[in-house]
C-alpha cells in the first residue's frame, strides 16, 4: 500500500465508521461495511486521480448494502429515510460541500 493511501485511508477511517454507525444503527454492521469499503478503495485508489479520492471513497462506502436499509440508533436521525439521513450525514460527519455531496449521491 502506498504512503499516500496509507495516509489518506488513516484520515478518514473514524469519520467513515461514524458515518456508518450512524447510517446503519449497529456498531458490528458498520464496522464490515467500513471494512469492505476500504478493501475495495484500495483498487479504486490506483486507477483515480489523488483529488477524486474523496468521492470515490464515500461512494463506495454509502454503496454497501448494509448502509441502505438501516435505522440509525439517534432518534433524531431514525425519522430520516436512509437517503436523507446519508445527505445530512455526508455533510455534518464526512465534511463534504454541496457540490461533492450531490457527487456521492449521483
Amino acid at each position: 500500500m502506498s504512503p499516500a493511501l496509507s495516509a489518506f485511508l488513516r484520515g478518514i477511517e473514524r469519520r467513515a465508521f461514524v458515518f456508518a454507525e450512524l447510517q446503519c444503527g449497529r456498531m458490528d454492521v458498520a464496522q464490515a461495511a467500513l471494512g469492505q469499503a476500504m478493501r475495495a478503495f484500495r483498487t479504486v485508489s490506483a486507477i483515480t486521480p489523488l483529488s477524486g479520492w474523496p468521492a470515490a471513497f464515500w461512494s463506495l462506502l454509502l454503496a454497501q448494502p448494509e448502509l441502505s436499509g438501516g435505522d440509525s440508533g439517534e432518534p433524531a436521525l431514525a425519522a430520516l429515510g436512509s437517503g436523507p439521513r446519508a445527505a445530512l450525514l455526508l455533510r455534518l460527519v464526512a465534511g463534504l460541500d454541496f457540490p461533492h455531496a450531490a457527487q456521492v449521491l449521483g
